[in-house]
């Protein structure tokens, strides 16, 4: 049979495939195809006018799997962003419709804010901006939460931080400082010894 090649009359009339949206993708598996948001169907079986099978093209794809498909981001059945997704603002502050929360984003995740911390750190009558539920759930909870304890601060060098807990986050430059609408009336001096008691988190840049 190698010289005259596999019997046409034998093989299966249709052939797995995943379709996402309008695309057509190699069957792998029913985990695969789920992942990328799509469904199984069955295709017939077709050549090219030249005779010869169909050639697929690897691409690749930017996915992170059941977790956004669940809570907004991308979007596996359009190929884009998820209409539910909001274009967040580093160091913006955000409220979500319907509830009475207040989340600061910052460095790609979002922390609560109460009055009483944003009274420490930011400028009065600060915008915040209002989002649904649904985009505010886009967003990943960061970690330790702020509390009421966070306040500005200057070290004996000039750099200014923002003291989280035990941990200490700097603000890259003035450009920084004011994109995050920090209030620079609100900034207290640290000693040497003071900012020795913090671990050294991450820096907050300018956008």
């Amino acid at each position: 049979m190698m010289a005259q090649g596999f019997p046409a009359e034998l093989s299966s009339e249709k052939v797995p495939r995943c379709k996402v949206g309008e695309n057509i993708y190699m069957w792998q598996d029913d985990a695969a195809c789920n992942f990328l948001g799509g469904t199984k169907i069955e295709q017939e079986r077709v050549k090219c006018k030249s005779g010869e099978e169909h050639k697929w093209k690897r691409i690749v794809k930017c996915v992170q799997g059941d977790e956004v498909l669940s809570s907004g981001g991308f979007d596996y059945k359009t190929g884009g962003l998820s209409k539910d997704l909001f274009n967040f603002q580093e160091c913006k502050l955000y409220s979500t419709k319907g509830t009475t929360e207040v989340f600061w984003y910052l460095l790609g995740k979002k922390y609560d804010i109460a009055h009483a911390v944003g009274a420490k750190l930011f400028k009065n009558g600060v915008k915040i901006t209002s989002v649904t539920a649904a985009q505010a759930s886009s967003v990943k909870f960061g970690s330790p939460d702020f509390t009421t304890t966070d306040h500005l601060a200057r070290s004996q060098g000039g750099a200014l931080f923002v003291t989280n807990s035990a941990n200490i986050l700097q603000i890259e430059n003035q450009a920084a400082f004011d994109n995050c609408n920090f209030d620079m009336a609100k900034v207290t001096d640290m000693s040497d010894a003071d900012f020795a008691k913090f671990h050294p988190a991450d820096v907050i840049v300018a956008p």
